[in-house]
């Protein structure tokens, strides 16, 4: 179970990386800001990352409430 925790996690942290592909991604409601903060907080919330998943929650809030200023 541990590798499948794992392997999101990668996956969460790549798209946060990555160029995006539209311009829609990086809206409050595109893929970026929904799923990939909000995944990592779950992920690490999951793993008992309470401090981790704090803050990946509050960059998804930061970022959702002025998209201008993540």
């Amino acid at each position: 179970m541990a590798r499948k925790w794992q392997e999101a996690e990668h996956a969460f942290s790549a798209a946060l990386n990555a160029p995006p592909l539209f311009p829609e991604d990086w809206r409050p409601d595109g893929w970026t800001a929904v799923h990939a903060y909000l995944g990592l907080a779950w992920v690490r919330f999951s793993r008992d990352g309470m401090k981790e998943s704090r803050r990946d929650y509050a960059a998804f809030m930061r970022w959702f409430a002025v998209p201008a200023l993540a």
